[in-house]
């Protein structure tokens, strides 16, 4: 199963379940009643529910995922299965399943080879682990003989040091008085239920919960994509945003949490996926585009965020997962946002990218600005983060400060979990 599923959007969860395996009857027509039913009882095993008749391209790739998961295992009934970041997207409740559904495989006798970029899921669900590092095969080993250093190591090839706040390097990141945003009671359909918070200049604030929260929503409406009501006040200033090119314009610049389906322009180059939203700034006299300028503010961001190329004249897509969101992450940096706000911007990438990206988000974001950040991890909110906003079905359940960050705890409230 790749990374990103591969669906039949416009067809049937059915449909997409028993593509290519439709079951007949004796006439030799679809037997589509007895596929109809069979897709319930997977629906039902993965723990969902679902109309079988609903489009697939309506569900979130996770649920796509499992689905996918779920008719590999009943319809094509596979020996071997080939797992690309499967739960790069999925919550807590998603992820209790896909180890239940491993178990039972595990025990039926089937193989499993797991890819995954976090090191504690390959400790969790692996028995052996081969590494592989610029094409190479460095090793292949029994989990139980390795530690999670030990992996990172192996897969960067040198030491890796994981990054933390308290040891930033950049002076001028004293957290403002003054607050940058502020955003009172927003209310969106029956997902978000007055949210309020606000955000200080050079201050990182962390959103946790799990999905369906309404963190999403919340996001997409402070940049005009998603209808709501409530109250934006950018620097001292009241703002009516309606679509996302007044929030650019504003200040607030927004990193989807999809990157390749929504921030990714696949079969463009480097320059042009990061210089999309400034080239206007780089344009001559005759309104074409100043190529020494350009190239200018290229070379500048490829240095500032350590994005690792051959030339920016290379195809986006040649670069890894990490490199592109350092890419996509100098795309918005480019609009000199005064607030950045960052959907999940360590899904799917290596160790090292991962803590380059955590130091850019507190280092360099953060600097004379405020960020957003959301992320499945908490342990990684934890590391950049100077508050924690903790949401449950929609509601602020409890903003944690640096000296109140407990994993077990913010956990325990985005879970719903009374304070005891």
């Amino acid at each position: 199963m790749p990374q990103n599923p591969l669906v039949l959007g416009q067809r049937s969860i059915t449909e997409n379940i028993f593509v290519g395996n439709n079951i007949t009857k004796k006439s030799g027509l679809v037997d589509e009643k007895r596929m109809r039913a069979i897709t319930e009882e997977i629906i039902a095993r993965l723990g969902f529910r679902l109309d079988p008749d609903q489009l697939m391209g309506s569900l979130p790739v996770d649920t796509q995922k499992l689905l996918l998961l779920g008719r590999g295992i009943y319809v094509v009934k596979a020996d071997i299965f080939m797992l690309d970041e499967i739960t790069a997207s999925l919550n807590i409740k998603e992820r209790r399943y896909l180890e239940k559904l491993i178990g039972e495989l595990m025990n039926e006798g089937k193989s499993i080879i797991f890819i995954s970029h976090h090191l504690k899921e390959i400790m969790q669900y692996c028995n052996r682990i081969t590494v592989f590092r610029n094409g190479n095969k460095i090793i292949t080993e029994d989990c139980a003989e390795l530690s999670e250093a030990d992996i990172a190591r192996l897969i960067v090839g040198k030491e890796v040091k994981e990054y933390s706040a308290d040891e930033r390097t950049t002076p001028s990141v004293t957290i403002s008085a003054e607050d940058v945003l502020k955003v009172e009671d927003v209310r969106i359909r029956r997902v978000v239920n007055g949210v309020g918070f606000t955000l200080k200049n050079n201050e990182v604030l962390g959103f946790a919960g799990l999905e369906g929260c309404g963190k999403d929503e919340l996001f997409k409406y402070l940049i005009g994509a998603e209808p709501g009501s409530g109250s934006i006040t950018l620097d001292g200033r009241r703002m009516e945003i309606t679509r996302p090119a007044q929030a650019i314009a504003g200040g607030i610049a927004y990193l989807p949490r999809k990157r390749e389906e929504e921030t990714v322009f696949h079969g463009r180059s480097i320059e042009e996926n990061m210089l999309l939203l400034i080239y206007r700034k780089n344009r001559s006299r005759l309104g074409t585009i100043n190529r020494r300028s350009a190239r200018f503010q290229s070379n500048r961001y490829t240095k500032l965020m350590n994005i690792k190329i051959a030339s920016d004249k290379d195809d986006i897509d040649s670069l890894s997962g990490g490199n592109k969101q350092e890419v996509m992450l100098s795309r918005i940096m480019g609009t000199e946002p005064r607030v950045f706000i960052l959907n999940e911007p360590t899904q799917g990438i290596d160790v090292e990218a991962k803590q380059e990206i955590l130091k850019n988000i507190r280092e360099t974001l953060a600097v004379n600005a405020g960020v957003l950040f959301s992320c499945e991890s908490v342990q990684e909110l934890m590391t950049v983060c100077d508050r924690i906003v903790a949401l449950y079905k929609g509601n602020v359940a409890r903003v944690f400060e640096r000296s109140e960050f407990s994993e077990e705890v913010i956990y325990r409230t985005i879970q719903g979990a009374k304070e005891e």
